[in-house]
């Protein structure tokens, strides 16, 4: 009886383990999946610093963000990234260092971002306030084509804006 068992598990022993293998293989394999899809990938547009010969166009970087299951939360984290500026300094912030959002949300498909103050101040490492509502908008389009508007206001007041 002793013997037949034994003989009985050799055969079934090569494929257990090919089984078990397989199902490793398979889990291994969607947890690696499901972690690679954690993140979205977003473009953002800077400017060339005017006063350096050697930067003449723009500048794309690709950034992550974590996958957010409401679009204005992702918004939001995409604009406070943006903010930060960019990550040489061949290139210029589109507003001025110290610049956060105070509020941002859309209805519709129309965005509403509410800057701080410090907007409207510029300095050598930021872009005019006008180009910097300019090129904020444009980076949001290309990332967030779902949006047809955006109304930019800084320290409560409409910024830019054609009436």
């Amino acid at each position: 009886m002793t013997s037949s068992f034994h003989d009985m598990a050799k055969k079934l022993y090569p494929a257990a383990s090919a089984l078990l293998l397989a199902l490793l293989v398979c889990a291994v394999s969607l947890i690696c999946y499901a972690g690679a899809n954690r993140y979205d990938r977003y473009m953002y547009i800077f400017e060339p610093d005017s006063y350096d010969g050697s930067a003449d166009t723009r500048l794309i970087e690709t950034r992550y963000i974590e996958r957010q299951a409401d679009r204005d939360l992702t918004v939001r984290l995409y604009l406070e990234d943006l903010l930060l500026g960019p990550m040489t300094q061949r290139y210029v912030h589109l507003f001025a260092k110290g610049t956060s959002l105070v509020s941002c949300f859309s209805r519709g498909s129309v965005l509403y971002v509410d800057l701080s103050k410090d907007a409207l101040y510029t300095d050598a490492q930021s872009m005019t306030v006008e180009a910097g509502v300019q090129l904020l908008k444009e980076n949001i389009y290309r990332n967030f084509p779902q949006l047809t508007g955006v109304v930019v206001f800084i320290d409560g007041k409409a910024a830019f804006e054609q009436f």
